[in-house]
């Protein structure tokens, strides 16, 4: 079951919510995009809301990190290997 945060606390992870009002109050807006570090909003319609993570953004982020290192040592290393292909040529050659 996931963890479950209420308004006022510190949004512990940067992320898309799940927002849960008071069933007197039907809201439109039942996801909420939060950052790290602020407060879970309140609303002034009820007096508790709950939040649920759906979607890290700092995993989303981490992963994406981690996608372009690699590619950046993938092409590091076609031209380390290019360069080593052409300084051996120009050694035959002399």
């Amino acid at each position: 079951m996931a963890q479950r945060f209420e308004s006022r606390q510190v949004v512990p992870e940067s992320g898309l919510y799940r927002v849960s009002h008071e069933p007197t109050h039907v809201v439109a807006h039942n996801e909420w995009t939060l950052i790290r570090g602020h407060l879970f909003p309140s609303c002034p319609h009820c007096s508790a809301l709950s939040f649920e993570l759906l979607q890290s953004h700092e995993t989303t982020q981490r992963g994406r990190s981690r996608q372009r290192s690699w590619r950046n040592i993938g092409a590091r290393s076609m031209a380390d290997r290019i360069a080593a292909l052409i300084l051996a040529g120009r050694q035959s050659l002399w």
